[in-house]
């Protein structure tokens, strides 16, 4: 499925463009995953198919630990 697909459905849900994306959901689940300390965050990148994990690592963990 790709993200202007899911973007879609949540403007047909009613969030705007500054409210919520696809892509932005990734960056949330990241911080929130990198923090709770309850996973490895090689699993957490792996989980978000990122082929390269230390290139993208910064990008989507804006949590304290990362």
């Amino acid at each position: 499925m790709s993200e202007n697909t899911l973007n879609q459905a949540f403007r047909r849900m009613g969030y705007s463009t500054g409210e919520v994306t696809a892509h932005g959901l990734r960056t949330t689940a990241s911080s929130l995953l990198n923090e709770s300390g309850k996973w490895h965050p090689n699993a957490i990148e792996r989980s978000l198919a990122h082929a390269d994990a230390n290139a993208v690592r910064g990008t989507y963990n804006r949590g304290r630990l990362g």
